[in-house]
Formats: C-alpha cells, structure tokens, sequence
C-alpha cells in the first residue's frame, strides 16, 4: 500500500511557473524598484545645498544665500554649503556671511577648487562680528 502524504491542509503549496513565487526570487527586482525612487539624503532640507561643478546656478545659489544672511547677526536660518569636488571656475566665489558653513566634500582640500572666497566682517565692520561661520576642505587657488 502506497502512502498518502500529508493532508492537502498541510501540504506546501506547488509553485507554477506563473503562480505564487517566494520573496527570495522577488528581492532582486524590489530592490531595484525602491533605489530607483530613492531620494538623496539631503533632499526636503532646504538650508542645505550641493554644488556641483559646471552648475550655472552655482553663483546665484551662494548669493542668495549670502542676500538673506548678510544682516542676520540674530536671525533664524542656517546654511550648509556642499561642495562636491571638482574645480568651480574663474569668478566663482562665495561670500560666507551670518549660519553659513561652506564644506568640501572631497577626499583631500584640492580636489575641491574655487577662485575666491570673503568673509565680510558684518553689520559696522566690526571684526568682533564676524563669527558664525565656517570655510573647510577647500583650496582657493585665485586671488
């Protein structure tokens, strides 16, 4: 007498070539799926900005920036400028006012090239007021 196996209660369920797949075989394509939508990190922070070479907005952006806390000695925004590496161009320069910090990102200082960069002393040219601010990882290589 042959055996009978399980009761269908118990038994797996057949896999068909069209019919239910496991999560293992599926992984794969919703990986792909999600890093396809994925966001960068910094997108939704609208006080953090990355530059990137090349970037025709790149002196608007700095001077926006620079427009809206040039007076702020008290005011409530703050600003952090990443540069991605790469060489900014003749003329480009930043001016690094009130809750403005200006960050290279590259590996070393030099792989991350601008021309110029100020860093006006404030409200009355008082050199006691001109803190709250920060240059890093760059190499000036202008005047």
């Amino acid at each position: 007498q042959e055996l009978a196996g399980p009761p269908a209660a118990l038994r797996r369920p057949q896999m068909h070539l069209l019919g239910p797949r496991p999560v293992v075989e599926l992984l794969p394509f919703l990986l792909l799926g999600a890093l396809a939508h994925t966001k960068n990190w910094y997108d939704g922070l609208p006080n953090v900005k990355v530059l990137h070479p090349g970037d025709a907005n790149n002196q608007a952006v700095v001077d926006e920036i620079f427009r809206i806390q040039e007076n702020s000695h008290f005011g409530t925004h703050r600003y952090a400028l990443l540069l991605l590496p790469g060489s900014y161009g003749q003329g480009f320069g930043i001016k690094v006012s009130y809750y403005t910090s200006v960050i290279g990102v590259g590996k070393t200082p030099d792989k991350v090239n601008l021309d110029w960069v100020m860093s006006p002393n404030g409200e009355n040219t008082h050199a006691t007021n001109n803190f709250w601010r920060s240059l890093e990882g760059v190499t000036l290589w202008g005047k």
